[in-house]
């Protein structure tokens, strides 16, 4: 097999970063969205490569590889959109699987590119959402500190805050319910059922910092 150009390498680089975050070559070719400057030869050595990923490392692992800094700051300096939405996988950005998948460095590296913090996917959920929903307290921090709306609503059926989730959450952490009241979320905040932070709430330390803030069932 002929070595790919070098012109090539930002395209097969962005092929690798899809790949890795559940967007796969078959998908690619179906949907026609190989880029045209890419030649055959690089497009089958991306192919070649990604199937041995596939077979040796399997599909979850290979879905998790946007955990890997070394990698994804390869990518960034290769030229990669860090804001680019996946049409197939729910229009998730890298920063919303970053912050799902609990990767501060990863979260640090493309906000400093210039990832949106506020990008929504198909249910409106933010990453400080996918942050607050892994009871993550470092990312939500950062993401808090960078600008993220801390009032922003979904737009799925129930309409649910950051600050919602904190409160509903099965693993409550009082940590990021007093990070959000501290950056302004609205502790009297409606769903789209009528429900508030408050009447989420089960954990009693949770209840206390809201009443604490002024919340109402």
């Amino acid at each position: 097999m002929n070595a790919p150009r070098r012109s090539s390498a930002p395209w097969m680089l962005m092929l690798l970063m899809m790949f890795s975050l559940g967007i796969g070559v078959g998908y690619l070719v179906f949907h026609k969205l190989t880029p045209a400057p890419m030649s055959r030869e690089a497009f089958e050595a991306t192919e070649k490569l990604l199937t041995v990923w596939h077979e040796t490392m399997g599909q979850g692992r290979l879905a998790s590889e946007v955990s890997r800094e070394a990698y994804v700051r390869v990518l960034i300096s290769e030229g990669a959109d860090v804001n680019v939405k996946y049409k197939d996988n729910g229009d998730m950005t890298p920063l919303l699987l970053a912050a799902a998948n609990a990767s501060t460095p990863i979260v640090t590296l493309l906000i400093e590119a210039g990832a949106n913090v506020n990008a929504k996917n198909d249910w409106g959920q933010t990453p400080l959402v996918a942050a607050v929903k892994n009871s993550d307290t470092e990312i939500v921090t950062l993401l808090i500190e960078k600008g993220a709306d801390v009032n922003a609503k979904s737009t799925d059926p129930v309409g649910w805050t950051a600050l919602m989730w904190a409160a509903a959450s099965s693993s409550p952490t009082p940590e990021i319910v007093t990070l959000l009241i501290e950056a302004g979320a609205d502790v009297n905040a409606k769903d789209e059922n009528g429900r508030t932070p408050l009447s989420l709430a089960t954990n009693p330390e949770i209840i206390k910092l809201l009443k604490a803030a002024g919340a109402k069932e």
